[in-house]
C-alpha cells in the first residue's frame, strides 16, 4: 500500500459495488447518537495472521467542552489461510464482492471528500511498540457527521457503539443528499439494536446531538 488506497489491494472505485451506501458496523464504546467529529488519524496495519486492519482515531468537543475520541476499526484485507484478499465469495451468486470493511472506509473516504487516499510508510507507537503502519496523512483534520448506536455484542458480552453512518460535515451523503434529520430521528427511536440473544444495551435518556458543532 504505497499509492493509493483502494488501488493498492486491487479493487475498482468505480466500480457498482464500491459506490453503493453501505450501512457501517463496527466500532469502539461511545453513546448513542449524532457527532460531528475530527478524522485526528488513519492508518492500516498487518496483523500476525496476514489480515489488514483499519484504524481511524477520531476526536470530537464534548458537552463540558473537553475533547472526547473515538476509535473505530475495520478489516479491510483477508489473512494468509483466506488468501490476503480484500474480497470474500458471495455465497448466494459466487461473485467476489469487497470486503465490508473497505465499503465502510470507502463511505468514509466519501464523507471527507477523498475520493482514493494515499498512503505513505509510517512507524507509530502501539501498546508501548513502535510498529510500521501504512499511514494516511491526508485525512488528518477532515470533519464528518457520523451516527451512532448501541448493541450488546454476545462475543463479548457487553455494550459496544456501531456506525450507522458516515455523513459528510454538513449531513449529506455521497449523492448530495441531506440525511441528518433522517439520521437523528432513525437514532432516537432506536439508539440501541438487540443482539441475537435479544438482549438489549441499558438506554440512555438521550441520544447525543453534537451535529451543530462549529468544527
Amino acid at each position: 500500500m504505497s499509492n493509493g488506497f483502494f488501488s493498492d489491494i486491487g479493487l475498482d472505485t468505480n466500480s457498482e459495488e464500491m459506490n453503493k451506501t453501505q450501512k457501517v458496523v463496527s466500532g469502539g464504546i461511545l453513546a448513542p447518537g449524532v457527532y460531528k467529529m475530527q478524522i485526528d488519524k488513519v492508518y492500516a496495519v498487518k496483523k500476525d495472521s496476514g489480515a489488514v486492519q483499519l484504524n481511524v482515531e477520531f476526536k470530537y468537543p464534548k458537552e463540558d467542552g473537553e475533547e472526547g475520541k473515538f476509535f473505530w476499526n475495520s478489516y479491510v484485507q483477508s489473512g494468509d489461510e483466506k488468501g490476503n484478499k480484500a474480497t470474500y465469495t458471495d455465497k448466494n451468486t459466487g461473485k467476489e464482492k469487497p470486503l465490508p470493511g473497505v465499503l465502510e472506509f470507502r463511505q468514509l473516504c466519501q464523507a471527507a471528500g477523498i475520493d482514493n487516499p494515499k498512503t505513505v510508510d509510517a512507524t507509530i507507537e502501539l501498546f508501548g511498540e513502535p510498529t510500521p503502519v501504512k499511514a494516511i496523512p491526508e485525512m488528518t483534520g477532515k470533519v464528518v457527521t457520523v451516527g451512532i448506536r448501541n448493541k450488546y455484542d454476545d462475543y463479548r458480552e457487553e455494550d459496544v457503539a456501531f456506525v450507522e453512518l458516515f455523513l459528510d460535515k454538513d449531513g449529506k451523503n455521497s449523492k448530495g443528499e441531506d440525511l441528518l434529520d433522517k439520521l437523528k430521528e432513525k437514532i432516537e427511536k432506536t439508539p440501541y439494536k438487540k443482539s441475537k440473544k435479544n438482549k438489549e444495551a441499558p438506554k440512555a435518556e438521550a441520544p447525543v446531538d453534537n451535529a451543530e458543532s462549529p468544527w
